[in-house]
């Protein structure tokens, strides 16, 4: 039984920090990586050529990387969730900003994009939480901070390694065939079962001719808006009857 002093502190993290990122060892690479994020996001809007753009996309891909069931789907259902509304921002934008201070709808898009993640990236450096042994937050007191310690070596909690002996875990995995014959698959699995995400639904619209660039937009908020209630009836069903495989195999085949 968790005594008050415990239960107000699980509820000031629970407050101020995402869910998906409680058990993470290294918050603050994570708000480096969205800082990051943001910038080559806000570049977007200087490109002049394809190349360029599709350099500094693949870059922003390499920095969303750093983001179990019930865990895994809040942070998919995130994902769908931002697509969605990327797509009513996208809209918004092309329709008041289109052409203001001689920028086309697009442009602004990326850089309004960019100022959003900027805040998220800020709001990490300054409230995301290490793990209790290396902790420095200024929002926990104390007492507090050694509260969360000896709840941790009471659930028997093992410490946190160094980041120089991850480098060992790091090469393992680079170096090990997993990675690759799994890559294999996993690329044209996501070409052919994401269109949300491979933009096909989206290009598949526009070739009919019928919306105006905001108003496809808009539409592009329908797919991950279906796929948010799938992920999270297969998660609370994996949950619920202990099991994945079935439940893996049963979505593919839809």
């Amino acid at each position: 039984m968790d005594t008050p002093e415990e239960r107000r502190l699980i509820l000031k993290m629970d407050v101020l920090i995402p869910l998906t990122l409680l058990a993470a060892e290294h918050p603050k690479t994570i708000s480096m990586c969205e800082l990051a994020l943001g910038i080559f996001t806000l570049l977007q809007y200087r490109t002049a050529s394809f190349g360029e753009l599709a350099i500094c996309r693949f870059i922003t891909g390499l920095f969303e990387a750093p983001f179990s069931c019930r865990r895994a789907a809040l942070f998919y259902v995130a994902t769908c969730l931002r697509t969605m509304t990327t797509g009513f921002l996208a809209s918004g934008i092309i329709m008041h900003l289109d052409s203001a201070h001689g920028l086309t709808g697009w442009r602004w898009l990326y850089i309004i994009c960019a100022v959003l993640t900027f805040r998220i990236g800020i709001y990490g450096l300054v409230f995301f939480l290490s793990t209790p042994d290396k902790t420095t937050s200024f929002w926990l007191t104390d007492a507090e901070k050694e509260l969360a310690r000896n709840r941790k070596r009471r659930i028997g909690g093992e410490p946190v390694i160094d980041f120089g002996g991850e480098w060992t875990v790091i090469r393992r995995f680079f170096t090990r065939w997993h990675i690759y014959a799994l890559g294999f698959f996993l690329v044209p699995w996501i070409m052919t079962t994401q269109p949300s995400g491979n933009g096909a639904y989206t290009l598949w619209i526009k070739s009919r001719g019928k919306y105006s660039t905001a108003r496809l937009n808009e539409l592009t908020a329908i797919n991950p808006g279906v796929g948010m209630a799938f992920i999270l009836v297969y998660a609370f069903l994996s949950d619920h009857l202990q099991t994945k495989l079935p439940i893996i195999i049963f979505q593919s085949l839809l």
